[in-house]
């Protein structure tokens, strides 16, 4: 039986985080802690991923015909070359998918991700899109090598990645001391 795609959470209430739960208040941003990825379910998208690599330029076309089929108001929030976009998108997923047994030390770029998608114009419903259009993109370009149990794999890497996203979006942007 296919995976649902993850559901985006609706944006929080001042007193909520972008997982719904009651925000923290007055403990440092370091507490959250990012959703428990089995060593199985990272082994199958690393896996996954590794055959769609040879692929990303069609993949990643695919997925952007595909969102903005689902979701014809993410068209708004790209601009200029989509094949270069395409190429930037393979590249972060590659590096995400590689660090996913480092998750920890993925949370904080993600959640710089977040902040700078919010600039975009990006929406917490924006999330949900992509989820469906990336599912439906590892479908399509895998066929049959895209089991159900890697795409509930994906849906549960691809909300916890996006949960720190959103979350991100949520805090002030970090500054930085140069020196």
């Amino acid at each position: 039986m296919p995976a649902a795609a993850p559901e985006a959470p609706s944006r929080p209430s001042a007193d909520q985080t972008a997982a719904g739960q009651p925000a923290e208040t007055g403990g440092p941003a370091e507490t959250f802690q990012p959703p428990a990825l089995s060593t199985k379910e990272i082994e199958l998208v690393q896996e996954s991923f590794a055959l769609v690599d040879p692929i990303a330029d069609d993949a990643a076309g695919l997925f952007y015909k595909r969102l903005f089929e689902i979701d014809p108001s993410t068209q708004a929030l790209f601009k200029g070359d989509m094949a270069d976009q395409g190429r930037k998108l393979m590249s972060v997923l590659k590096t995400a998918i590689a660090g996913l047994d480092r998750f920890e030390q993925l949370v904080p770029v993600l959640k710089i991700m977040g902040q700078r998608h919010l600039t975009y114009g990006v929406e917490f419903k924006h999330y949900e899109s992509v989820a469906k259009a990336l599912l439906w993109t590892l479908k399509e370009g895998l066929k049959e090598a895209f089991t159900p149990e890697m795409e509930q794999a994906w849906a549960k890497v691809y909300s916890a990645l996006a949960e720190v996203m959103m979350r991100g979006s949520q805090e002030p942007p970090a500054t930085r001391a140069f020196s």
